[in-house]
């Protein structure tokens, strides 16, 4: 059976222990299924450990981005315990005199995998000493770059600055690197909802104000803008925000799904009594 032209991929990665779902020597495996069932990307232990930190935020594994091109998967992955050694001894003396010790410690950080659906292969992305802002990141395959070269990318900004940063991670070099870049609406506070890699860019989704997107493997990267179109906000936000014009498009995004969809870009607005696609864009036709 030749297998579905497209598939709804889990979040949830599924963790396998000592099962047979994982081919001997694999570390990933992805079930596929034709919809409306959902594909499963399976992991090893060394992937995702058996016992997590119990101080990690992260508790399980999740998909934050992949590029469906080259069959990669950017993958988050909880810690192990942190052994019983690690952080800073501190100590105090007590009222009585007595010393006492206490280790003070950051909460560990979750781990990075580029899994390669076809070689069942997991790449552990080194910790960038603790840069990584809002797990904006994205995963591209290198053009030309041979089975296995990527980069992880995430777009980083502060608000009202007319420039903003690109911090990449390259396979090819295993470093991580910052590069500046201009951010084309230095007063809005962007939040991503999708990462996405198409026709050789990495496409960042803010569902209220628009598509931001580049070539990060240039030398100089320019940060490029689509707009969505405007939409009539309900009723019931009319003068809520008292000009707030951030909460008036929050409101707006919550109704919005953008994605790809037959190589385009579709924007799906959905209301209280109709779902409708209004828009579609395509990266050749952004000016």
């Amino acid at each position: 059976m030749a297998p579905p032209s497209w598939v709804i991929l889990s979040c949830e990665p599924r963790v396998c222990g000592d099962d047979t779902v994982l081919p001997q020597g694999a570390d990933v495996a992805l079930s596929l299924a034709a919809p409306p069932r959902v594909a499963v990307l399976s992991v090893s232990r060394r992937v995702s450990p058996a016992e997590v930190d119990p101080c990690a935020r992260c508790k399980s594994p999740f998909v934050l981005a992949l590029d469906p091109s080259a069959g990669l998967v950017l993958l988050v992955a909880p810690p192990p315990p942190s052994p019983d050694d690690s952080g800073d001894l501190r100590s105090w003396t007590d009222r009585d005199g007595n010393e006492r010790t206490f280790r003070v410690s950051l909460i560990p950080r979750p781990l990075y995998f580029v899994c390669d659906v076809a070689a069942a292969t997991a790449s552990h992305v080194p910790d960038p000493e603790r840069l990584i802002f809002n797990n904006d990141l994205g995963v591209i395959a290198a053009p030309g770059g041979g089975r296995g070269s990527y980069m992880v990318v995430e777009f980083q900004f502060i608000v009202s600055g007319d420039e903003a940063t690109l911090l990449r991670f390259s396979s090819e070099t295993g470093l991580w690197e910052k590069k500046r870049v201009n951010n084309p609406l230095p007063r809005w506070i962007w939040r991503f909802f999708d990462v996405v890699s198409h026709a050789g860019k990495l496409c960042w989704v803010d569902t209220a104000a628009g598509l931001l997107f580049c070539d990060p493997f240039v030398d100089e990267p320019h940060m490029e803008y689509v707009p969505l179109p405007r939409v009539d906000l309900p009723p019931e936000h009319n003068g809520d925000c008292r000009g707030c014009g951030y909460c008036a498009e929050r409101a707006l995004a919550s109704r919005r799904y953008v994605q790809l969809s037959d190589g385009k870009f579709r924007c799906v607005d959905m209301g209280s009594c109709k779902r409708r696609c209004y828009y579609q864009g395509h990266h050749a036709h952004a000016g």
